[in-house]
């Protein structure tokens, strides 16, 4: 059995879902994103709502969101930050709000 991370590793390139819009609120500290479709909700970290925003600039390897993130954060990029870039990638992918780019 493969590694389920061995796409992020390998470089793959990671987007916003293309078919659906997707609106980030934040009141007092809470995220929430709107998709439409399919009209669900859901409360973010505030880790997964800078993703998200790094995402909104565009497609981008793990390295490089890493790098985006970080600069929101105003911190450095490390191996602890990568891997939860990483692991926050495929929890949003598993509810249909990101993907592996298709090219």
């Amino acid at each position: 059995m493969t590694d389920p991370r061995s796409n992020e590793r390998s470089g793959a390139v990671w987007s916003l879902t293309p078919r659906i819009k997707v609106d980030l609120r934040c009141w007092d500290e809470e995220y929430v994103l709107f998709l439409d479709p399919p009209g669900d909700t859901h409360l973010l970290d505030p880790f997964s709502a800078h993703l998200i925003t790094a995402l909104q600039k565009g497609e981008a390897p793990v390295a490089s969101l890493a790098e985006r993130v970080a600069g929101t954060l105003d911190t450095w990029v490390d191996d602890e930050l990568v891997h939860h870039v990483e692991g926050t990638l495929l929890s949003l992918r598993s509810h249909g709000i990101v993907e592996i780019a298709h090219r």
